[in-house]
């Protein structure tokens, strides 16, 4: 289970995940390492090498995802206790245990969140395709290209009101030149295009809207655990899903540019 957890794989020696054990401490353990898993690792070794634990905190990425993963757990503890799915102990434990496993792509499960009340599924499911940050092992779009992804939508808002003003990308201290914003919109374009494309033939494979969005989103970001009919098992759907599933699985895990520049034939001319 350790190597699971560490390396956001998610594979679990039992049918059940975490919930097999029904220990507080073995959840809260596994909460903690996931979330280092999908901590860019260049932190992690300047951490060790500098012996500073203020490394993580001066991290703009890590700090907000950090406030990431609070806000969305907060959002599930308050359904949870709203429709009495769970007493308010059961709910925080499983709220942060859910929302940093999907979101770190690991997938573990210590509950059945499919069958949680009204949007929270279809939230986790995203919150998944978001995936960690980047230099990590999660899967998923990565939040740093999220994070910058908002700010520059930000900055065009502000330019609308204010036509004059100058607004540089930043990340942290850090100014961004057009040319890595250009290269984070094309692979967002790129994954919402092909996410689309996938979805459609899932979905005339005779799959339900639920469960090919589940199936393709856990597939695409890495994560594994999903909604709808593929909550538990992926085993019952039609082979042509199966084979399109495991595209996904390769697009997600190796990054897209990276497969279709493959794919290119002027990449293998001299």
């Amino acid at each position: 289970e350790s190597f699971s957890v560490l390396s956001t794989g998610g594979f679990a020696t039992h049918d059940a995940s975490f919930a097999y054990y029904h220990s507080t401490m073995i959840d809260c353990v596994a909460i903690f390492f996931m979330v280092l898993g999908a901590t860019n690792f260049s932190l992690h070794y300047r951490f060790i090498v500098q012996k500073n634990f203020s490394v993580h905190w001066r991290d703009p990425e890590f700090k907000s995802y950090m406030k990431f993963l609070l806000l969305i757990t907060l959002v599930c503890f308050i359904v949870l206790v709203s429709a009495n799915v769970y007493s308010h102990s059961r709910a925080v434990l499983n709220s942060i245990f859910t929302v940093v496993s999907i979101s770190t792509t690991t997938g573990l499960v210590n509950s059945a969140f499919s069958t949680w009340p009204t949007f929270i599924p279809y939230l986790l499911m995203f919150v998944a395709l978001i995936g960690g940050c980047g230099g990590s092992t999660s899967g998923g779009i990565k939040f740093v290209r999220a994070l910058l992804v908002r700010q520059h939508c930000s900055n065009e808002l502000t330019r609308l009101i204010h036509p004059q003003a100058v607004l540089m990308p930043k990340l942290g201290n850090q100014t961004l030149s057009t040319d890595i914003l250009s290269s984070i919109w094309s692979f967002v374009a790129l994954v919402v295009f092909i996410f689309v494309v996938l979805l459609l033939l899932l979905l005339a494979d005779g799959l339900d809207l639920t469960t090919a969005f589940g199936a393709l989103a856990a597939c695409i970001s890495a994560t594994g655990a999903s909604i709808g009919g593929v909550s538990s098992v992926y085993e019952h759907i039609p082979s042509f899903s199966k084979w399109v599933l495991l595209i996904a699985m390769l697009l997600g895990r190796l990054e897209i540019f990276t497969v279709f520049v493959l794919l290119m034939p002027r990449y293998w001319k001299k």
